[in-house]
């Protein structure tokens, strides 16, 4: 398999996940239900997760850890760029983590070629033109807003518990680990052979 699929293949089972969770679930509602999460908990604030922290103590780790989830959202909504809420969520979690991510994995295990030409940089066309995707930001935020309580309710964990652990934690821990792998294989071991 050429190299090149390889990555594109990593690139791709993350959706393939959303993609699985979303289809064998139950279909997605702005209702409230009792027993689980709904579009209802993004919306409107999740009753679930108010019931989860009504005897957390202020200052708690869980209590910090939703301070910092609300920041997120915060940031996420008074942005620089003066994007919305949504446009801005799929930019963070749905191109730039994957895509940094596969650029760091991919950085990390290619293999060093030593003197070998550079080849001039190439323009690709887009295939889609710039007013296309914004047609497509809508129904695919609402998707991975599905994914997210759906994998919530599976795991039985609350919609905003599941988007902390996602967002908040994992993505910004595999996009550091690669980082620090990075520096490690490409600076502090080149560093550390010299000296033997």
């Amino acid at each position: 398999m050429k190299t090149g699929w390889k990555y594109l293949l990593i690139l791709i089972l993350p959706f393939l996940i959303v993609i699985l969770v979303n289809s064998f679930s139950p279909q997605a509602t702005f209702s409230y239900k009792k027993e689980n999460c709904t579009r209802y908990c993004h919306n409107n604030g999740c009753p679930h997760f108010e019931k989860k922290m009504a005897d957390v103590k202020p200052g708690s780790l869980k209590s910090k850890a939703f301070d910092f989830y609300c920041w997120n959202i915060e940031a996420l909504k008074n942005n620089p760029l003066d994007l919305s809420y949504a446009e801005m969520n799929i930019l963070v979690y749905v191109l730039f983590f994957p895509l940094s991510s596969v650029f760091l994995f991919r950085f990390l295990v290619r293999k060093k070629k030593h003197n070998q030409k550079k080849q001039a940089p190439t323009l690709r066309s887009s295939i889609l033109p710039p007013n296309c995707v914004l047609l497509f930001i809508g129904p695919l935020y609402w998707y991975f807003v599905d994914f997210c309580v759906n994998a919530g309710n599976g795991m039985g964990l609350t919609y905003i518990e599941f988007n902390f652990i996602l967002f908040c934690l994992l993505f910004p821990l595999i996009t550091i680990i690669l980082i620090f792998l990075n520096i490690y294989r490409y600076l502090l071991s080149p560093l550390l052979k010299r000296k033997k």
